[in-house]
């Protein structure tokens, strides 16, 4: 497809032109945002979060010759905001609007976003008007630009009470942004026709879905996918050899990781496109942005897939299936029972789990990675050698920081027996999918004996964590008698896979 067409159809609503248009351009945006923030990672964020907004700016493009251009204007923007902080605090209202786009032209039904932003201000003014009584006083006190000691003795209020009043008076101010938000988008929704709700079949599980392959696996489902079992997918994504510790050693360790890195790089390797939104750290989600994951949670299910989000359940992935936009909700499940329903304007808003991360495989674009290619990654995973994040150990680190917290005595003993659980099952993964390669066509002679020996290897792995697993008890309030035991346990799993790691590095380079 020419690339003109391409950007024509993208910009019509065509979603596949549009994700063959984000793999054309993907890379050399990743360069554009890396010379502003000078890190890989921020950098990729930064262009996650413009291709959100592609979408949505895409049909007001005036001339697709200048694409190019115009996109890099837009991930530079977005980066300078990013290097700013600008991104990752609650703006205050009336500073959402962007820069004049020489590129980008106002249509009746699409106004510029600073004419929206005076329109939501008003009509956050409208709402603050129907306040009563000292309430009311405050807040014209407010506005006429007294500051709050000086509203109390104005108005003969305790100080007290008007931060309580202003306090709530945000809040209020703050939920009519993203109330107004979802408005515009549901409305552009209307307009463009889409389906005002779906349901899919109801998502199947046996197990939490604490591991992102488990939900991974789920989505494939309903594309037909059946023939890979869970072993393998745990495999290729390198779910069966992650382990991250935090510096707690609580319960988050082993499910907190860089989300978007490791989920394009699963979808990757078994021959899929996809778009993330989301990475650790995010504390605070702006109105622009949930509405950037409902776009991709409604394309998502529109598809005929469900949408994986982290966090809806406390430290699972849970699998949204449905929609139904005149009660503005979403329907989901995780491994706890029962039909969840989420709130359009709560996503990503949770004050018991902050952060918010959401996947959706876009299309098929090929086979499946060669061996080669998930062994290197493999290996890269046994080794930590994946995007840091702040508070957490990664690969031969984790290791090291666990037995670190088991010999100076400050284990979470709840959140371990959690660590240990999942760990065991994704060791018992590592040894069966080894155990696959080793009988893979591709791998002969020495490297099938290499990669059958790291094999070997996870199984003594899996069976020490087993042995690990009563030594952290649930309902105790700590772990004394048997500190060396678990600590000894410790380093003979942290041994076996740098050795299995060594197995694997020798085994690719006799392929």
């Amino acid at each position: 497809m020419h690339q003109t067409d391409m950007i024509t159809r993208a910009a019509a609503g065509d979603q596949d032109a549009l994700a063959q248009l984000i793999e054309v351009y993907r890379q050399e945006a990743t360069l554009w945002a890396r010379d502003i923030l000078r890190d890989s990672h921020l950098a990729e964020d930064a262009v996650q979060e413009s291709l959100l907004r592609l979408a949505a700016k895409l049909p007001g493009l005036r001339d697709p010759e200048r694409f190019r251009p115009w996109l890099k204007r837009l991930v530079r923007r977005m980066a300078i905001n990013m290097l700013r902080g600008a991104e990752n605090r609650t703006k205050p209202f009336g500073e959402l609007a962007e820069s004049d786009d020489p590129h980008l032209v106002s249509r009746p039904d699409e106004p510029l976003q600073e004419i929206l932003g005076r329109e939501s201000r008003r009509e956050a003014m409208n709402h603050f008007a129907a306040l009563r009584g000292n309430a009311k006083r405050v807040m014209d006190a407010m506005e006429e630009g007294l500051q709050p000691d000086e509203a109390a003795a104005s108005l003969g209020i305790a100080r007290s009470n008007v931060y309580n009043l202003i306090s709530r008076s945000r809040s209020k101010l703050n939920e009519e942004r993203f109330r107004m938000e979802v408005d515009r988008y549901l409305a552009s929704r209307r307009r463009e026709g889409n389906p005002g709700r779906i349901v899919l079949e109801e998502p199947r599980f046996s197990r939490p879905y604490a591991l992102l392959s488990v939900a991974l696996l789920e989505v494939l489902r309903y594309d037909g996918e059946t023939e890979r079992p869970l072993t393998t997918i745990m495999g290729m994504t390198g779910d069966a050899f992650r382990i991250g510790i935090s510096s707690g050693c609580d319960w988050r360790g082993l499910s907190t990781f860089d989300w978007s890195f490791a989920f394009y790089g699963a979808a990757e390797r078994i021959g899929w496109s996809a778009r993330c939104f989301g990475r650790p750290g995010r504390q605070q989600i702006l109105p622009e942005q949930q509405v950037g994951v409902l776009r991709l949670i409604h394309g998502a299910v529109e598809a005929g897939r469900p949408a994986i989000v982290w966090n809806l359940t406390i430290n699972e992935f849970d699998l949204v299936y449905g929609y139904d936009d005149s009660e503005r909700v979403l329907l989901g499940r995780s491994h706890r029972p029962g039909v969840h329903r989420y709130t359009y304007e709560s996503l990503g808003r949770s004050p018991e789990s902050p952060g918010l991360f959401a996947a959706v495989l876009d299309r098929r674009t090929g086979a499946p990675s060669s061996v080669r290619t998930v062994l290197a990654g493999i290996v890269k995973q046994i080794r930590g050698d994946e995007p840091r994040v702040p508070g957490f150990s990664f690969g031969q680190a984790a290791y090291r920081e666990w037995r670190n917290a088991v010999l100076e005595n400050r284990l979470d003993p709840l959140g371990h027996a959690y660590q240990v659980a999942l760990l065991s099952e994704a060791r018992e993964h590592a040894c069966r999918y080894l155990e696959q390669l080793s009988r893979d066509r591709s791998i002969r002679g020495e490297a099938r004996s290499l990669v059958a020996a790291a094999s070997k290897l996870y199984e003594q792995i899996y069976r020490t964590m087993l042995q690990l697993y009563p030594a952290f008890p649930f309902g105790m309030g700590g772990v004394t008698s048997n500190r060396e035991h678990m600590a000894a346990g410790l380093k003979a799993a942290m041994e076996a896979e740098a050795e299995a790691a060594g197995c694997l590095e020798a085994a690719l380079k006799r392929l």
